[in-house]
């Protein structure tokens, strides 16, 4: 029934987000066997929640998939991963985060092209720190120096704090 669709689809959030916070907090990534398995089983429990409930009520539902779509992701799966963070963009278009996520995304899947693009869209937007920094980056990592320059030159003053402002200062250096 739905009850247990929704408590399925929480737990299976909820252990997706708790590796996900370690691996935070750990670097480099890596999950242990036990770790992938309890995502591989929080992805079917999602997958299972996802499929139990009305369509019309699955834009109600967009963090299943979008946690869905991380665990693909923690798993190494960046085509199924793609798959559901359009879905997501798709339900809530204008949301920054969501949008990042899938330039995230699209960059994994070597879509560099077009998530520099969806960078670009967001980094436009005032008070988008993170989406103008991974904008740089990327940029950089395609040898666009000049524009990843004045991205940079844009951020400038645009009271983003010190750690965030700090990377821009790093990848200013690297580009010199």
């Amino acid at each position: 029934n739905e009850a247990d669709a929704l408590v399925k689809a929480e737990l299976g959030s909820a252990l997706i987000a708790a590796v996900v916070e370690r691996a935070k907090r750990n670097t480099p990534i890596a999950m242990t066997l036990e770790e992938a398995q309890s995502v591989e089983e929080a992805i079917n429990n999602i997958t299972e929640s996802i499929e139990s409930v009305d369509p019309e009520d699955l834009p109600h539902r967009t963090a299943w998939v979008l946690n869905r779509s991380t665990g693909h992701l923690l798993l190494g799966n960046s085509t199924a991963a793609l798959g559901d963070i359009e879905t997501v963009v798709c339900f809530r278009p204008d949301d920054t985060e969501y949008r990042r996520q899938y330039a995230f995304v699209l960059h994994s899947n070597g879509q560099v092209a077009k998530a520099i693009e969806c960078l670009r869209q967001i980094a436009a937007i005032e008070n988008q720190s993170e989406a103008a920094l991974m904008l740089v980056g990327m940029l950089c990592e395609q040898r666009m120096f000049d524009e990843a320059l004045s991205a940079i030159e844009n951020a400038n003053g645009a009271g983003y704090d010190n750690e965030i402002w700090l990377e821009f200062e790093r990848l200013h250096i690297h580009i010199l």
